[in-house]
């Protein structure tokens, strides 16, 4: 199903709206019979908006995801010379990288 084309007048009107209903301090209910408003109309229209601004606002605003590490020291000083490993490496290993040697 295609998507409709969006309209710059009622976006704007429903950001109004919300700006408006948070200044109120009433419930949805109370707010939405005091402007003759659906519901129904103000909770899809506040969700749709609350979606359209996470995805304009930029990556750098999230906070940075946090990765369990674990530091394994080598057992066998030969398997690690084959590795490569010497004193004061560290490899780190994303689970997305232990995921694709496992394929």
């Amino acid at each position: 199903m295609a998507r409709a084309k969006r309209s710059v007048e009622k976006e704007s009107f429903w950001r109004l709206v919300i700006e408006e209903f948070a200044a109120s301090g009433l419930s949805v209910r109370t707010f939405c019979g005091r402007e003759g408003l659906s519901e129904a109309s103000f909770y899809a229209w506040r969700r749709t908006l609350a979606g359209r601004d996470a995805e304009a606002s930029p990556a750098a605003e999230k906070p940075p995801e946090r990765i369990p590490v674990e530091v394994v020291a080598p057992s066998d000083r030969r398997v690690a010379e084959r590795k490569g490993v010497v004193a004061g490496d560290l490899e780190l290993t994303t689970r997305h990288q232990a995921n694709e040697k496992l394929r």
